[in-house]
């Protein structure tokens, strides 16, 4: 046997006869198995350390989640639409990250603050009224998924009850493109559409005198007992009054005075 053939031995990796073995890892190992190890013991350390920077990143962005938020919200006013989009679309997907959640999967049960629980409340507000302005599908399926997860953070909560005034005022006066689709969130919060039955015959639905008496309805008169009897009793003796009302000029022009003189009384 050759001096060379006597220095050969079986590698522990691959199981092949070389010479020259050393130790790597607990094993004797071949020239080639070395090579290879040490490639991927390489790997799984620049894996492991780019994970780390990821989570240390992302730790971060988490810890100042709320400056997305705030960007957001100026953007918002100052009617930046798209930065405010992006800012709280960051702002959101900064959350699922840190909870670890698929996307669109937050929910309010995720959440021990209530405080940021409203704050979600009002980023989906402000995104559902932006996509309420989309012309194509893209972003009418944004605008439903949006108007979904308002409804999801905002019904049976201590602050629905302002949503559904927001709610009221927006389909008064935002002339919203998906206006049914805004009247049935409100019933779903527990809300009524508007039902100013003599002001709207006499008026008109969109009228300042009409969207006077409703905001003196919700802000006023819903605040006591006395008054929330007034508007159902309203309610149920109003429309066939309205209705001779909407069919004869003179009844218009008897109304407008007696309307106008109460909201002079009532309101000013």
């Amino acid at each position: 046997m050759s001096a060379t053939a006597a220095k050969q031995a079986q590698c522990e990796q691959c199981g092949a006869d070389a010479a020259g073995l050393r130790y790597l890892e607990g094993k004797r190992v071949c020239r080639d198995c070395s090579r290879l190890l040490k490639h991927e013991k390489f790997k799984e350390r620049y894996e492991a350390a780019r994970k780390a920077q990821e989570n240390r990143v992302k730790a971060e962005k988490y810890k100042r989640r709320i400056q997305f938020a705030k960007k957001g919200k100026t953007a918002f006013q100052n009617r930046d639409y798209k930065t405010a989009v992006l800012n709280y679309e960051t702002y959101i997907k900064v959350l699922e990250d840190g909870f670890e959640l698929e996307r669109g999967t937050l929910t309010p049960d995720h959440f021990e603050s209530k405080a940021e629980q409203l704050l979600m409340s009002a980023i989906y507000w402000d995104l559902m009224r932006l996509f309420d302005r989309g012309k194509n599908p893209k972003e009418k399926e944004q605008f439903d998924y949006y108007m979904m997860k308002f409804l999801l953070f905002t019904k049976n909560t201590t602050w629905q009850r302002v949503y559904r005034n927001n709610l009221r005022r927006y389909i008064r006066w935002g002339n919203p493109r998906h206006r049914s689709e805004f009247i049935q969130l409100l019933k779903n919060l527990g809300g009524r559409p508007d039902r100013c039955f003599i002001a709207t015959a006499t008026f008109g639905g969109n009228a300042l005198e009409t969207q006077l008496l409703r905001d003196y309805r919700d802000e006023r008169l819903k605040e006591f007992l006395l008054g929330r009897i007034f508007i159902e009793t309203y309610y149920v003796l109003s429309p066939p009054i309205a209705s001779l009302i909407g069919k004869s000029e003179f009844l218009k022009k008897l109304s407008r005075v007696v309307i106008k003189s109460l909201i002079k009384i009532w309101i000013h």
